[in-house]
């Protein structure tokens, strides 16, 4: 069995139902699209399925799954992982196991059941530590982790609680094995604008996709720093022009290294003056944006009109001596 949180993640064009069918024919295997399942002659069977909601998991009471594949974990509640790992069995001969593929989610059940491979202060994988197996049992809903499976036998049912003729149970094991796009040359072979596309996305889903970051977060800081800006007390007398209205410009705080620091959050407008710098404007306090020369900032206690309330998004505005007024959006000057 393979999951995904939902249907349309398995049969949306490139998702797993059309990657099967790359190979599950070369292995003599018949599809039955109806069912999302390839079948053999000999009685073996492969099945797509989705787990949308968490009471899905109970459509499966009674079933035995040798092999239990999740897409994307993350996507999945930690309940709905628990639950189907108890479905993970079979007398079939064939020792039931479980493969999960994901990307990093800080916030996701997953960081938590992973910590031990990751490393707390950068948050990327450690690499004396990938593909070591460790032990795991849940008592009362809380893992009890270890190096060893006798370690944490004291939490097992003891011989002497057993039935006679019965082995003793034994702990799950878990390993973690980190890899990044360039583990995958295939794909880069074909696909060569891939890396690039990673390297376009914005700097947290970056850090995710790309760098393999399981503790970066959107936070205050992580976009917009206070480092990069001056502030000045007065606004700047060749400021002549205010193009875009943003309603609403989030800043983020990165936790990469552990550290906490408080940045702005702000409404902004995007404001030139005569000498071509460009500025992010808010009611107290003014921040440029970085990506606009970093200029510097404007503190200024009352700007009536910067209001986004006032001002619909991309809308043009004049800036005259600090006061405000309507221009049509076509007079504003283009600018890179």
């Amino acid at each position: 069995m393979f999951f995904r949180r939902t249907t349309p993640q398995i049969t949306n064009p490139g998702g797993l139902w059309d990657e099967s069918q790359n190979f599950y024919p070369r292995l003599g295997g018949i599809p039955h699209l109806g069912a999302r399942e390839w079948r053999w002659r000999r009685g073996g069977k492969i099945k797509f399925a989705h787990l949308q909601f968490d009471t899905t998991v109970y459509d499966w009471q009674g079933a035995q799954i040798t092999l239990i594949g999740f897409d994307e974990l993350t996507h999945f509640t930690a309940h709905q992982f628990f639950y189907m790992v108890s479905r993970n069995r079979s007398t079939c001969r064939v020792r039931p196991y479980i493969r999960a593929t994901c990307n990093p989610d800080a916030d996701s059940w997953v960081a938590d059941f992973l910590a031990w491979w990751i490393d707390p202060e950068t948050g990327l994988p450690i690499p004396e530590r990938a593909g070591v197996l460790r032990y795991y049992i849940r008592v009362a809903g809380n893992i009890v982790w270890a190096d060893r499976p006798e370690e944490v036998m004291q939490h097992l049912p003891r011989p002497q609680e057993l039935p006679p003729g019965f082995e003793l149970p034994r702990p799950i094991s878990v390993t973690f094995i980190p890899a990044k796009v360039f583990d995958n040359p295939a794909l880069l072979r074909v696909n060569p604008e891939y890396l690039a596309w990673l390297l376009s996305l914005p700097l947290l889903e970056r850090e995710r996709l790309l760098g393999g970051n399981w503790k970066i977060r959107p936070a205050a800081g992580l976009y917009f720093k206070q480092e990069w800006c001056a502030v000045v007390d007065e606004v700047p007398a060749d400021l002549d022009i205010v193009r875009y209205c943003v309603p609403h410009c989030p800043s983020f705080r990165s936790t990469r290294t552990g550290g906490r620091v408080a940045y702005w959050h702000f409404h902004s407008l995007c404001a030139v003056d005569r000498r071509g710098r460009r500025f992010a404007c808010t009611p107290p306090p003014c921040f440029p944006i970085p990506e606009f020369n970093r200029a510097a900032v404007i503190r200024r206690r009352a700007w009536p009109c910067l209001s986004p309330r006032t001002f619909g998004t991309a809308a043009a505005v004049r800036a005259t001596s600090g006061a405000c007024s309507r221009a049509d959006p076509a007079e504003a000057p283009r600018s890179g």
